[in-house]
């Protein structure tokens, strides 16, 4: 009887051990499991992280070119209004010399209508004379020849 309480005890023992080591191996799997679960939300957390990090490289990448087209936009305006300037400042030097330019023929023009004037108005003098001096010969002649 005793070495049959005896079994009993080592069998009871024996399934408690073995319910014991079921627990244990139950909650290890469980910690293992919530580990696993960790894991898995650590490696979403860090893809996830990834995935920003290039989206704010994309953003800072975009603002760049964006900056750039302005800043391009804004010196092709600027050279575009250099350009201008110059081209208006050429154009008005060019107009001032020619403007100079007729000017002065204008006054050689002026000038020289003036001799031919002065030189016409002095051939009509000398005319003008020559017929008074024709006009005194003539009378002179006919006081001649009635007397």
């Amino acid at each position: 009887n005793y070495s049959s309480q005896k079994s009993d005890n080592s069998y009871d023992n024996s399934v408690q051990r073995g319910a014991q080591k079921k627990r244990i191996l139950t909650i290890k799997l469980q910690e293992a499991e919530y580990k696993i679960e960790n894991i898995e939300a650590i490696h979403k957390i860090q893809l996830n992280r990834e995935i920003l990090v290039e989206a704010l490289k994309n953003e800072v990448k975009v603002k760049q070119l964006e900056n750039r087209y302005t800043k391009d936009k804004e010196t092709r305006r600027n050279r575009n209004q250099k350009e201008m300037e110059t081209m208006e400042r050429i154009l008005k030097k060019e107009m001032d010399a020619a403007e100079t330019k007729i000017e002065k023929e204008m006054e050689r023009a002026v000038c020289k209508h003036r001799e031919e004037m002065k030189k016409v108005n002095d051939d009509l003098t000398e005319c003008e004379k020559k017929l008074q001096l024709a006009a005194c010969k003539l009378d002179v002649e006919t006081q001649v020849n009635k007397a």
